[in-house]
């Protein structure tokens, strides 16, 4: 887990998504409600067709992907007291992505991913002794997002009080991390690594099989402490 940075790597170039098919900008704009003063007719300043396409391309960038999408419930339904309003794809990409472009209404199983609050938990209080065992750093790339710079301090003050603030790393990118750990959820950030790779079990990296899984922090300690 140490971090050494004499060596920089170069990451792996991210490959763009497949065509992007999106709803009409008029089927978009019905699951958008904004409330007016005024009785006008609702004016968009921009294509939102163009704007799902950004962020679905912006989001594989983050975490590249062979589809996604993304889904909204009608927020006309709810206002009409539907019980259970249904989610409906209005952009997607990868195989099969036109099929679920409208009308598809779906009925979504979610998944909750604990992955911050479990490391928390009283049980866990071998992360004490890996601190002893380990040099640790926790790295976080939040300088694309620096209004979270503060939050995440304070967060790991609050949870971490043993680790000190030297042990804290916030970058741009991981590429520059280097040690014989890492532990991530995203795979990109494992890529460039020179350590062992453990890829932390969440539902965004299901698809990916080529670095060792840990599947929960009880694991992650059986790892480490072994």
């Amino acid at each position: 887990m140490r971090v050494r940075t004499e060596e920089l790597s170069v990451p792996t170039p991210v490959i763009p998504p497949g065509p992007i098919i999106t709803l009409s900008p008029e089927e978009i704009a019905r699951f958008f409600v904004r409330a007016r003063r005024d009785q006008d007719t609702e004016h968009w300043d921009v294509r939102l067709d163009a704007a799902l396409r950004e962020i679905l391309e912006r989001a594989n960038d983050f975490v590249p992907s062979e589809s996604g999408g993304i889904l909204l419930d009608d927020p006309r339904a709810k206002l009409a007291g539907s019980p259970a309003p249904r989610l409906t794809f209005i952009a997607s990409f990868g195989p099969g992505s036109q099929q679920f472009l409208s009308p598809n209404d779906l009925h979504i199983q979610y998944y909750s991913w604990n992955c911050v609050d479990n490391c928390i938990l009283p049980e866990f209080h071998w992360r004490r002794i890996l601190n002893e065992k380990y040099e640790v750093f926790i790295v976080s790339s939040a300088m694309e997002f620096p209004n979270s710079l503060s939050e995440k301090l304070e967060w790991l003050n609050e949870h971490f009080p043993f680790l000190h603030w030297k042990q804290f790393v916030f970058c741009g990118r991981k590429s520059i991390v280097h040690g014989d750990y890492m532990i991530d959820d995203l795979p990109h950030n494992l890529e460039t690594f020179n350590g062992e790779k453990l890829l932390y079990t969440a539902p965004h990296n299901m698809q990916f099989n080529h670095f060792k899984r840990v599947h929960g922090w009880k694991e992650v300690g059986e790892v480490l402490l072994s």
